[in-house]
């Protein structure tokens, strides 16, 4: 495999599947990509989910 996408939430299965994907692209000179999904807040019925400190941030550049 060449390109190898990793799915990573900081959880001890993620690590474990990183570091699987890392031994199968070293066997076939590969690269592996991780990916971190955040989900930002959300109107429903016009109130505004709690958003984290760091999405606060985001927002004031805005």
């Amino acid at each position: 495999m060449k390109k190898i996408v990793v799915s990573y939430d900081f959880s001890k299965p993620a690590i474990n599947a990183f570091c699987f994907a890392l031994s199968i692209a070293e066997q076939s000179k590969g690269v592996v990509y991780l990916l971190h999904v955040i989900e930002l807040p959300v109107m429903y019925d016009s109130v505004l989910m709690p958003a984290l400190s760091f999405e606060n941030d985001l927002y004031k550049d805005r």
